[in-house]
């Protein structure tokens, strides 16, 4: 049954005017009303339905309708009817600090602090009721900023103060929940790694273990650090436990004392945290025992004989924390630069991302996670060729310190980018050889043994790339990315028909928002085309590419070029049967080279095709200036005169014998053998034909 919508106007348990709808919390539907006979504004909310029927069993109730504290809501009213429960609680005046952190993007210490003390009162409160009510949302969205200038805590989920059980199903917030508070570890990773696989940097900070544990008060303590951590940094803390950046590398004023408390409110271990509110509100009151300037004073006074000792040690520590500082300052400054710049690749601003980049390396050279970043965004951007020359020089010419398991990480990802580059461009044995030296760097990634096995499959090596999948699936990759290395290895192999179900399948379930998933989309809609095309349906593969033209990212170049592709091939099938029809498909694919030409999207490929194209509707004269272009354009390449002789040859075919002049295509063709020649390529079926057809000529007395 869904959630019952109460409409404006709606009087609740005889009491309360609805007025509005305010939105949605992690509990229920909320609502602003007007309490009748005290005409004072209200707040309503519907707790979901998986509650109903816990109100009237259980005495928790009666001890939340008398909560009484100046940091949360009262609580009036429990009111529930057939099909849903209602709490109602006092209107807060203010604006929500999310909303308020799009004016002010950071605070100061000075207010954090006194508002950390507000909300550890409020914890210690509700903490301390029997049983303890856990909030289990803290975020920016559930603090107030009241007129007075203080903080009140609001929305706290009173379902979990019904149901105990419930404790293992409540919602997350991504960058505020504690890794206890995700239903597993798989629906976490769901969130953070498009295929599956964790991140080596997750592991090394916290096991799998960790999650689904359930929530309790220490829950509350860890989402109110990760707020704090946001009101401070004016960075919302990362879903990537593995990628948090520690609050001491922020260029910010913040007392040791303080960053103390921080530091064990957010540490992943329930155990290592405060307990309760409590325990944090008493150690916010006797914070100075925290401050190592205080412990060496107090230290200094028990012991007066160490008084000199401890002034050198001070002046010593002055003189390594202005050293500190400043590696600090150019440590937040790179992180800041760096996670600037992966923003700005995710959302495709490349040249935005650059000049990030650049700023990271120029304050961190010898740190290798910019170089990796620039490599992706050339790579993403589709300077294939750039990628690969500066993927090259970074592996050969390294800049950059390998200082740990997680630089090796980034060195794998370095290669395997690389080797994605190789195999967009075709040259599948390079892409395995990098693909390879990525498994040898990280040997427990699952999404490098993906790479390597497809890579494998079109470098000729199916069988080989097939027992390369299994180790992967035996590292834990499942999901879109098994299905799409799945239908490589099949397509390599010829089964068409299966491979291009699964390709369907990664079209039907892959996420054109995620970058990663894009990539991997682009790829499963050329495969599935060219399946589809392959047992027959050339127009069917032709719907398939224009059912995608509207999604940005996924319908790419490479896709118009394939949609000519089937447009032709389905013309050339029609050629009999339905001429006015296949001219019409010629005249779609001439149509899509044009506009890609008109676009600057100039290749030795598009001219061939366009030259083709204009062949088959007739137009020579402009084939023939195509192919001229084309021989201009990239001068040493023998196929434009090798095409320019055969389309000479049908001129020369269509007229009369006695006007026939087969000078220009004997002259084309022998300008094609000198370039042939030349090329590393030294077969091509139709050089033979061009050779037979001088032969012929030259017997028949044509020259």
């Amino acid at each position: 049954m869904a959630d019952r919508i109460l409409r404006p106007g709606t009087v609740l348990g005889g009491t309360y005017l609805i007025e509005s709808r305010i939105g949605s919390g992690g509990g229920g539907i909320i609502y602003r009303a007007r309490h009748i006979r005290l005409n004072t504004d209200v707040v309503v909310k519907q707790i979901k339905e998986r509650v109903l029927g816990y109100l009237n069993s259980r005495s928790e109730a009666d001890v939340l309708k008398n909560l009484k504290h100046p940091r949360l809501p009262r609580v009036y009213d429990f009111i529930e009817d057939d099909s849903a429960v209602y709490t109602v609680m006092d209107f807060i005046p203010g604006a929500s600090m999310d909303k308020v952190m799009k004016r002010t993007a950071r605070f100061p210490q000075k207010d954090v602090l006194r508002w950390t003390l507000q909300l550890a009162d409020a914890l210690a409160y509700l903490h301390s009721m029997t049983p303890p009510v856990v909030h289990s949302d803290i975020k920016p969205a559930n603090i107030m900023l009241m007129p007075d200038g203080g903080v009140c805590l609001i929305d706290f989920n009173i379902s979990l103060a019904f149901n105990r059980a419930l404790r293992t199903s409540t919602g997350v917030s991504a960058g505020y929940s504690p890794p206890e508070q995700y239903h597993d570890f798989t629906s976490y990773l769901s969130k953070i790694s498009p295929d599956g696989t964790p991140p080596p940097t997750l592991l090394k900070v916290v096991g799998p273990g960790a999650f689904g544990l359930g929530i309790d008060e220490r829950s509350d303590i860890y989402s109110l650090g990760a707020t704090l951590y946001h009101f401070l940094t004016g960075h919302k803390p990362q879903v990537n436990y593995g990628e948090i950046v520690p609050i001491a590398w922020y260029d910010i004023e913040l007392s040791e004392g303080f960053r103390l408390i921080l530091e064990k409110m957010l540490n992943l271990d329930p155990a290592r945290r405060f307990q309760n509110g409590g325990e944090l509100k008493k150690a916010l009151e006797n914070i100075r025992e925290y401050d190592s300037e205080y412990r060496a004073y107090r230290r200094k006074e028990r012991s007066r004989v160490l008084l000199f000792t401890g002034m050198l040690i001070a002046g010593l520590a002055m003189t390594g924390t202005g050293f500190f500082a400043m590696q600090r300052e150019k440590t937040y400054a790179y992180n800041r630069a760096l996670a600037q710049a992966e923003e700005l690749i995710e959302s495709e601003e490349w040249s935005s991302a650059e000049e990030a980049l650049q700023e990271a390396v120029k304050k961190r050279p010898e740190r290798i996670e910019a170089y990796r970043a620039e490599l992706l965004r050339l790579y993403r951007s589709g300077n294939y060729e750039e990628a690969l020359k500066y993927g090259k020089d970074i592996l050969e010419n390294p800049s950059y310190v390998l200082d740990n398991e997680a630089d090796q990480y980034e060195l794998g990802m370095i290669l395997d980018i690389l080797g994605n580059a190789c195999y967009d461009t075709g040259d599948y044995a390079s892409a395995a050889g990098c693909f390879r030296q990525a498994v040898e760097k990280c040997s427990d990634s699952a999404a490098f043994y993906r790479d390597y096995a497809a890579a494998l499959a079109f470098a000729g090596d199916p069988e080989k790339a097939g027992e390369i999948l299994k180790e992967a699936e035996a590292l834990g990759l499942g999901g879109l990315s098994l299905t799409m290395t799945r239908g490589e290895i099949s397509y390599v192999r010829g089964e068409f028909p299966e491979a291009g179900e699964d390709f369907r399948e990664v079209l039907r379930k892959g996420d054109p928002d995620s970058p990663e998933e894009r990539v991997m989309l682009r790829r499963a809609l050329m495969f599935a085309a060219d399946c589809v095309g392959r047992e027959g349906g050339w127009g069917e593969a032709a719907e398939l590419l224009k059912s995608w033209n509207t999604v940005p990212g996924v319908y790419s170049i490479a896709a118009e070029e394939k949609l000519a592709e089937c447009c032709s091939r389905q013309a050339a099938l029609l050629q009999e049967t339905d001429p006015a029809a296949a001219a019409g498909l010629y005249e779609e694919a001439l149509g899509i080279f044009l506009s890609l030409k008109a676009r600057g999207m100039v290749t030795d490929v598009l001219l061939e095709n366009t030259a083709t194209l204009y062949e088959q509707t007739g137009r020579m004269k402009e084939a023939e200036e195509t192919l001229l272009e084309f021989a201009e354009l990239f001068p040493g390449d023998y196929r434009p005169y090798k095409r320019l002789a055969l389309l000479e040859a049908d001129v020369q075919q269509s007229l009369p014998n006695e006007q026939r002049n087969y000078g220009r295509m004997r002259e084309y063709y022998q300008e094609a053998v000198r370039l042939f020649a030349d090329q590393k390529e030294q077969d091509d079926a139709e050089m033979h034909v061009l050779e037979n057809m001088i032969r012929t000529l030259e017997a028949g007395g044509w020259f």
